[in-house]
C-alpha cells in the first residue's frame, strides 16, 4: 500500500475514533499492543479499515507523530 492511500485511511480512523470522544492515539496503542480490534470503533467503518492496515506502519506512524 502506498504511504499516501495507507495515511489517508489511518486519518480516516482517527478522525472516526475522535467523534466518537476517543482519544484515537490511546485506542491505536491499545490496538497495537493487544492486537485486539474492539480498540477501534466501527463508526464510519473505522474497524474494517484498520484491519487492511499494516501494524508496522502505524507503528511508524505514531511514532512519528510523536505519540
Amino acid at each position: 500500500m502506498k504511504n499516501e492511500e495507507f495515511e489517508k485511511i489511518l486519518l480516516e480512523i482517527i478522525k472516526s475514533l475522535e467523534e466518537r470522544g476517543y482519544n484515537a492515539y490511546d485506542q491505536l496503542q491499545g490496538y497495537l499492543a493487544k492486537g485486539d480490534s474492539s480498540y477501534i470503533t466501527r463508526h464510519n467503518g473505522a474497524r474494517d479499515k484498520i484491519e487492511t492496515l499494516n501494524k508496522e506502519q502505524i507503528k511508524k506512524y505514531i511514532s512519528e507523530q510523536g505519540r
